[in-house]
């Protein structure tokens, strides 16, 4: 029993440490046919199944649309978790409010947030993450900006994973001014950015249009603000700078910080390699619909292509 047990949740773990529904598609298909065998098989033989195993799965049926499935084991596992045990509880009811908000109910989510307060008296991350997650991910733009609100007002004690999550979403969204402001925010909360953190910051300076005045030298700011906190650069960071010059297509400064890469002894994986094509190819692309690329050259205006009309007879 306990090495299956054991087995189940190394699986688990697994899974969750390698998710990435864009190159690993036919993996995470295997996983998903092969774990809920595996919980049946030791739920059907009645043997301990701890309270991780069942937060994994939740976690794993709701990403794969499995509500209701994601909700009876939820509740099977609110039965049989102690009641003292608060952090297992609250761990529980986080993966419910996700499966609430995945499966579009963001209302019905906001309202158990609300009951959860009242009853167990907490502003826990553990409650707030996962719903900001899912709403950033999802791109829910005014609700994750409305939730961001709120935690703030309700007190949460942010921490750099709430920064993260919200960065990501501004990045996304190109707002580099607001991605600034949040993270000197997290930096005068004493909190400590990570290579989320920077990677996020560097990501929305790509999409800034660096051909209007003031934005031309923004990368560099982040730069600054990199040094400043005393941040070694690492593989992760450096693929993220040169994404962040391949945006606007400036395939040489993409290329300088490749090399430099080589000559620091950081070797580049996959992602470095197509954010480095990525900028050949944008600094390459000529036409109507694209313009010249440039880091300070505007972007011709795009012009809708008219039908000729032709009048011969036929």
């Amino acid at each position: 029993e306990q090495e299956a047990n054991a087995f189940l949740i190394v699986k688990l773990r697994k899974f969750f440490g390698t998710l990435h529904p864009l190159f690993q598609r036919k993996s995470l298909t295997a996983e998903y046919e092969t774990l809920p065998k595996l919980f049946t098989a030791l739920h059907r033989h009645k043997l301990h199944i701890d309270m991780e195993s069942y937060v994994r799965m939740i976690q794993l049926f709701s990403y794969f649309g499995q509500y209701q499935n994601a909700d009876n084991f939820f509740n099977e596992a609110l039965e049989l978790c102690p009641p003292e045990d608060v952090d297992t509880t609250l761990k529980l009811w986080s993966v419910k409010l996700e499966n609430l908000c995945r499966s579009g109910q963001i209302k019905e989510a906001l309202t158990t947030l609300d009951r959860l307060q009242n009853t167990l008296k907490t502003t826990s991350t553990v409650l707030y993450n996962p719903l900001l997650r899912v709403l950033v991910d999802n791109r829910h733009k005014e609700e994750s900006d409305s939730f961001w609100i709120r935690m703030h007002s309700d007190g949460v004690d942010l921490d750099v994973e709430s920064f993260n999550i919200y960065l990501k979403g501004l990045a996304f969204r190109g707002e580099v001014e607001r991605t600034f402001f949040v993270f000197r925010e997290m930096v005068s909360l004493q909190l400590q950015p990570n290579t989320q953190s920077f990677s996020m910051l560097l990501h929305a300076c790509g999409r800034a249009p660096w051909h209007v005045k003031g934005y031309e030298d923004i990368v560099f700011d982040a730069l600054d603000l990199m040094e400043a906190a005393e941040y070694k650069p690492n593989k992760a960071i450096y693929t993220a700078l040169i994404n962040t010059f391949a945006q606007p297509g400036d395939a040489m400064a993409a290329e300088y910080y490749f090399w430099e890469m080589h000559r620091k002894g950081i070797q580049p994986d996959a992602n470095t390699f197509n954010a480095l094509l990525e900028a050949y190819a944008r600094a390459q692309s000529v036409g109507l619909k694209y313009g010249f690329k440039g880091r300070y050259t505007p972007p011709k205006p795009w012009q809708r292509p008219c039908a000729a009309l032709d009048f011969r007879p036929l």
